[in-house]
């Protein structure tokens, strides 16, 4: 069964992605910034990576930067959720490190399952 780890601030975005979790049969892990992120990563490994862009300490252009970079993660699928960051992502993106998926805020769940989806292959 595959592992997704969420990246969000936001607690109540958090529950959700959990509850879609549980729906579509995948384990998941939570993280409330980057920087707790990034500690999981080293010790647990995760089959996707789904992180808001703007949060505070260690945003998600940091995380993709960081795992993209890693040649150890650098296969791990990234989903970046963004909003009204595009001044941040058009510099993150400079350095040629992409998501493997970008979701615009506001998403929607179909959205997001169907990009989960496409990304983690059958089993």
């Amino acid at each position: 069964m595959y592992t997704i780890l969420f990246i969000e601030d936001d607690i109540m975005l958090l529950d959700t992605y959990a509850e879609l979790c549980k729906i579509l049969g995948y384990n998941y892990l939570l993280s409330h910034n980057g920087k707790e992120a990034l500690a999981i990563l080293d010790f647990i490994h995760v089959d996707l990576i789904f992180s808001d862009g703007k949060m505070p300490e260690v945003d998600g252009y940091e995380v993709l930067h960081h795992i993209k970079t890693n040649p150890s993660k650098s296969r791990i699928p990234f989903i970046l959720f963004t909003g009204s960051d595009r001044g941040r992502s058009a510099q993150a993106f400079q350095d040629n490190v992409m998501p493997d998926a970008l979701l615009i805020k506001p998403g929607n769940t179909a959205e997001l399952c169907a990009t989960i989806v496409r990304l983690l292959p059958a089993d």
